[in-house]
């Protein structure tokens, strides 16, 4: 019998500490982890994360502020 791996998450949600709107949703993906969804939450201070969703709006033609959220597989973003 083989161990199964787990897929790594290709959902993402971009936020910042002093954005208004994603104290608001903050407890929606909290909820959502919490039945098992595995949202990646990327905070937007860390250089890595802002390269992230930079490359991730190219690719999909998206542009958005924070909260963001985004299927990294397939482009579906809440903005």
């Amino acid at each position: 019998m083989t161990k199964k791996s787990k897929k790594e998450s290709t959902l993402y949600y971009f936020y910042s500490t002093g954005c208004g709107f994603c104290k608001k949703v903050d407890p929606v993906v909290e909820e959502l982890n919490n039945i098992g969804k595995d949202i990646l939450l990327l905070d937007l201070k860390e250089p890595d994360n802002q390269g992230l969703k930079k490359e991730l709006e190219k690719e999909y033609k998206t542009f958005c502020g924070t909260p963001f959220l985004i299927d990294a597989e397939n482009g579906n973003n809440i903005c």
